[in-house]
């Protein structure tokens, strides 16, 4: 049984068109389910808890990338399949689940291939995509087995899941498929530095379970988009994984 969660503004403007040819095409499929509208305070876990009681075993996200992202970090505990029909204009995830945009994403859920992915626990909070810390003096423990700290130089650093950053695109497309999550660190190069165009020294990337990033001043911490400040933070791998439906190109698939 399919319950299907939508942001409010996809039976607006363009997207409503858009909407109504997605849900026909549900019915074609006969992937018919409730539909429940995601109002600004909507407790998404909350609902798929009833949901759950129900007898629903699959959710569907229909929005954008913070539609998804919302739902997902809100609802990383709870024991359903999640899937993306992705609409609107920031839909970027959608590649690394290889899942096409709208329409075409429902033959995607009715193939039903289910990944299995791992879950950031950021202190007492959760994060699915991504946790960002941009240019910053901070210090990091990895493992208990490394220690790394600026050296008088400011570092960016970033620990992707589903979605990763261009300057670390490539080493987060190298490890995407390992058991372990990775941090990448891209400190500035010792040295004067231009305004315009800062050095950076080599990027470093890191598998591990537990680390924790420390400043002297509050920091900025990016989880899944949502800001805050911060000065100390333990990130880890959450007891429990998430299973999402993805397209065939995406390789880690649930046991």
């Amino acid at each position: 049984m399919h319950v299907y969660l939508y942001d409010a503004f996809v039976r607006t403007g363009p997207y409503a068109r858009v909407m109504k040819t997605i849900e026909n095409r549900l019915t074609d499929l006969e992937l018919s389910g409730k539909m429940i509208k995601l109002a600004a305070f909507s407790n998404p876990r909350s609902m798929l808890l009833d949901e759950l009681r129900s007898g629903a075993k699959t959710a569907i996200v229909i929005g954008d990338e913070n539609t998804f992202g919302r739902v997902l970090t809100k609802c990383a505990d709870v024991e359903m399949v999640f899937g993306w029909i992705p609409i609107g204009r920031d839909v970027s995830t959608r590649e690394q689940l290889d899942v096409p945009y709208g329409e075409e994403s429902c033959r995607t859920i009715a193939a039903r291939r289910v990944i299995e992915l791992p879950v950031l626990k950021v202190n007492d909070r959760y994060a699915i995509a991504l946790a960002h810390v941009p240019m910053t003096r901070v210090w990091i423990s990895v493992d208990g087995k490394y220690a790394l700290g600026p050296m008088g130089e400011s570092m960016e650093v970033a620990i992707c899941n589903l979605r990763s950053l261009p300057w670390c695109e490539e080493a987060h497309a190298q490890f995407m498929n390992q058991e372990d999550l990775y941090v990448h660190i891209r400190p500035l190069a010792a040295g004067k530095q231009s305004r315009w165009r800062p050095q950076y020294a080599p990027l470093t990337s890191l598998p591990f379970s537990r680390m924790t990033m420390y400043g002297k001043a509050p920091f900025e911490l990016f989880l899944d988009g949502q800001r805050s400040k911060e000065t100390r933070v333990t990130i880890e791998r959450a007891a429990h994984s998430i299973r999402i439906i993805a397209g065939k190109n995406r390789v880690r698939v649930a046991s």
